[in-house]
């Protein structure tokens, strides 16, 4: 991925070579969110194009992409740290299922006992 920036006091434009829109749409989510950008958004040329360009204006615009960074990072971070409680989630969830599934079995090889009639 390669990377062009320009960029003056309240103005930044980050032109994305090889970049894809998922990061794009990440990105301009959580400056829209940030206190002190007033503009942020991004645009592909053509649906064919492989460059992207994410305009941002504000107090302070490259500080806020900065931030909006280590906001994306955190966020992975924290996904990256519940996936083994997930895992172990789906593991339990698969015993269980593996629990029912014998107990399933195991009541149908019994026999239905008839009523006496008396």
């Amino acid at each position: 991925m390669e990377l062009k920036v320009d960029e003056n006091k309240n103005n930044i434009s980050v032109e994305i070579i090889d970049g894809d829109e998922t990061f794009a749409n990440l990105l301009i989510s959580k400056l829209q969110k940030m206190k002190g950008v007033e503009f942020a958004a991004y645009l592909r040329d053509h649906p064919l194009s492989n460059k992207i360009t994410v305009q941002v204006k504000g107090d302070n615009p490259k500080k806020s992409i900065v931030a909006a960074i280590e906001s994306i990072k955190e966020d992975i971070a924290s996904v990256r740290k519940h996936l083994p409680a997930i895992t172990k989630k789906e593991i339990n969830v698969k015993k269980t299922v593996k629990k029912v599934d014998t107990v399933k079995k195991a009541v149908k090889k019994t026999k239905t006992k008839s009523k006496k009639k008396e």
